[in-house]
């Protein structure tokens, strides 16, 4: 079953949309990648409940501006990125939650745990992008070694730093 694309996002963006923004941050070479990407990623952005139009656009522009900054290579980086977002975001609006001035000890309690796994999710998608990007610690273990007479050998640990 083939699906059609429409040219504007499901969901109606009230205002102007930085679309040179979102066709960096999503990296993506066809429209249809585009838009859903926007899509995605505004069905996954936290507006305060009083927004304006005008508000959740300049905040999801900013949105779009910050994924494109981190220049993701490829589509798989630009999903990635966005998904770090959203953690991020969500992970402060829960501590924002256990900040508010009438909240209850076990109110408080449930946003700080929040808190903690989304804090503890952004930090793991970090490790993924950076492993995506190969960037990944490489280990090397010498189990066996012989040295023959005359020789030197450095035993222990060796931190390399370039």
């Amino acid at each position: 079953m083939k699906r059609s694309v429409s040219p504007a996002p499901s969901k109606a963006l009230p205002v102007e949309l930085d679309w040179n923004a979102a066709m960096v941050a999503s990296r993506a070479n066809s429209a249809a990648f585009v838009h859903k990407f926007v899509n995605e990623l505004w069905g996954a952005t936290f507006f305060r409940e009083k927004a304006t139009e005008d508000e959740k656009m300049s905040a999801f522009n900013a949105f779009l501006t910050f994924a494109a900054d981190l220049k993701p290579r490829d589509m798989v980086e630009a999903q990635l990125i966005a998904q770090m977002m959203t953690a991020h975001t969500t992970a402060m609006e829960c501590m924002r939650r256990a900040n508010l001035p009438n909240q209850t000890v076990m109110g408080r309690d449930l946003a700080l745990k929040n808190t903690g796994k989304f804090m503890h999710l952004y930090i793991a998608q970090m490790k993924a992008l950076s492993k995506y990007r190969g960037h990944a610690d490489q280990k090397i273990i010498i189990e066996h070694m012989n040295v023959a007479s005359g020789g030197q050998a450095i035993v222990g640990n060796i931190n390399a730093r370039s």
